[in-house]
């Protein structure tokens, strides 16, 4: 069994967003069998731990940021907790990306162990100094930092950039 996770907390996004991601996965040809989003917490970068404390049963989960589109279908079902090197960019504070993440069954440890007050910059670092964790291939990029459209499944639109028109042919 796989579960697409989503947050949709605060107001930054509407819950139309949860919709459009599921049908970018589905039109990409991404089978899943169900999806769990998260609507309860403050609208921060916080709250995607919560989807460690819910998500622990026996089975494959993999999550998504609601501000990145799919374009076409990629392996992202994993048993090891796996996230996306931010290889389109010099590591700051940490190398890592949480837009797309994948585990199987529970690691609610990783939600225990976090201490905001040690990550005020987000979870990433946490990930990258504290837990154990794989990363995928180069299946993303961010729109961010390179305003062309790439070959690769899927684009990440971070730190609130204007959504360029090409992407409207992936959305509802």
């Amino acid at each position: 069994m796989t579960t697409v996770v989503m947050v949709c907390t605060g107001d930054k996004y509407p819950r139309s967003a949860v919709s459009n991601i599921e049908y970018q996965l589905h039109n990409a040809g991404f089978s899943y069998d169900r999806t769990h989003v998260i609507t309860q917490g403050e609208g921060s970068v916080y709250d995607k731990l919560q989807m460690f404390e819910q998500c622990t049963k026996d089975e494959h989960y993999v999550y998504f940021d609601l501000d990145l589109v799919i374009m076409k279908n990629v392996d992202l079902v994993r048993d090891d907790f796996t996230l996306l090197y931010a290889w389109w960019i010099a590591p700051y504070h940490t190398p890592l990306n949480s837009s797309v993440m994948a585990w199987r069954g529970d690691k609610s440890y990783i939600a225990k162990n976090f201490r905001r007050e040690k990550y005020d910059k987000g979870i990433d670092e946490y990930f990258f100094r504290e837990c154990t964790y794989r990363i995928y291939d180069r299946i993303a990029w961010s729109w961010a930092w390179d305003e062309r459209e790439h070959d690769f499944p899927i684009c990440l639109f971070n730190h609130d950039v204007e959504i360029p028109e090409w992407t409207t042919k992936y959305m509802l």
